[in-house]
């Protein structure tokens, strides 16, 4: 990302810090996508189903349980990325 790439050029900064911006960067990369997805790629089945006319009412429990995880996904997701 641009954000690593500017890290490698700054020269003021000890490799440590470097190291530890870079790791922050790829954790809040993961504490965005990944519970973004868990809720992100159901509603947007259930939007397109409704879009097409597709009537699928056996669909709709599993979709809101899979975003109810939503918030314990980001949880972990924040755990499991950072020390």
């Amino acid at each position: 990302t641009h954000t690593l790439y500017t890290l490698n050029g700054v020269k003021l900064m000890s490799e440590a810090s470097r190291r530890q911006h870079r790791r922050l960067t790829k954790s809040l990369i993961a504490t965005v996508v990944i519970p973004g997805l868990i809720f992100a790629v159901p509603q947007t089945t259930l939007i397109a189903l409704y879009f097409m006319g597709l009537d699928k009412p056996e669909i709709i429990p599993f979709v809101f349980e899979i975003i109810g995880t939503h918030s314990i996904i980001h949880s972990i997701t924040v755990i499991l990325t950072t020390d």
